[in-house]
């Protein structure tokens, strides 16, 4: 058991589900919902970028937690991006270099 939280892109398409354990278990407290260990694709590390109708682009900031980047976003009005750890932050050049 645990919460599913949406992954979303910067068409505010899901585009992963991580699901967050209510019980820490040897594979951590997060891990996404995939169909890999049965044949099918996974979803992979991805920058989070919340649901923002009307904020404006000119400046964001970046955080670790999806849910974290919601809840700031929605709070400040100010755009939060989401990376899956420290060690990804090179995963958000890519939405934000346009």
């Amino acid at each position: 058991m645990g919460i599913a939280i949406p992954v979303r892109n910067l068409a505010n398409q899901i585009i992963a589900i991580k699901i967050r354990k209510d019980k820490e278990s040897q594979g951590g407290k997060y891990s996404y919902l995939s169909s890999r260990w049965h044949g099918g694709p996974s979803p992979g590390s991805s920058v989070h970028i919340p649901y923002h109708p009307g904020i404006a682009h000119l400046v964001a900031r970046l955080t670790e937690g999806e849910l974290k980047a919601d809840s700031i976003t929605l709070r400040t009005g100010i755009l939060t991006l989401s990376i899956p750890g420290v060690g990804s932050w090179e995963l958000v050049i890519p939405p934000c270099g346009n």
